[in-house]
């Protein structure tokens, strides 16, 4: 009898059985609901810089996974990606609707990335790839890419102040969601 061993992820990544179950501080992407300043809950810290912050992650469904003695996760036929706002670590000093364009696209920028981590897992399933160690290692690369852009984002439009280089951004994101649809 095989030995199965459960694997909790714990720093970015998480998975959970079934459909996934949110507490109302946190929000699912969703093309039809754009963030309002009323979903920025947290509150200013004494060492936070700037007009506002989006509090964002990748996360990985479901949440816990089995895997095998051989590294293969039981049931990876399952494995999704969602990109999920956290309202209560997210905070504002502004109403400036400039801004809130500007933090609207990180969470845009977020779900691009939830976006290109499930067209990744659906290829693998396709090669009935069941390794936790290649899943594993395809999020984290992904992962990377994600804050490696959004650092970038917010150096080229200097934290949303170039409103034009926010609107190319802005049209970018945009176009890359549109050739990602198919992974919404």
């Amino acid at each position: 009898m095989k030995k199965i061993i459960v694997f909790v992820f714990l720093l970015s990544v998480n998975f959970s059985y079934g459909q996934e179950i949110l507490p109302d501080s946190v929000m699912v992407w969703n093309s039809a609901k754009k963030l309002m300043w009323s979903d920025f809950q947290g509150k200013v810290g004494e060492y936070d810089f700037g007009r506002a912050s989006t509090s964002y992650k990748i996360v990985i469904v479901p949440e816990t996974v089995l895997v095998d003695e051989e590294d293969r996760i039981q049931g990876y036929e399952k494995i999704t990606a969602h990109a999920h706002f956290y309202k209560t670590t997210s905070w504002t000093s502004t109403q400036n609707y400039q801004v809130l364009v500007h933090e609207r696209l990180h969470f845009d920028i977020a779900e691009l990335f939830a976006r290109k981590v499930r067209k990744r897992f659906s290829e693998l399933k396709a090669k009935k790839e069941a390794r936790f160690s290649v899943y594993y290692r395809e999020y984290n690369d992904i992962w990377k890419e994600c804050r490696s852009l959004q650092k970038q984002y917010d150096s080229d439009t200097d934290h949303g102040r170039n409103l034009e280089e926010n609107r190319e951004w802005s049209a970018l994101i945009e176009e890359e969601l549109k050739y990602y649809q198919g992974y919404e």
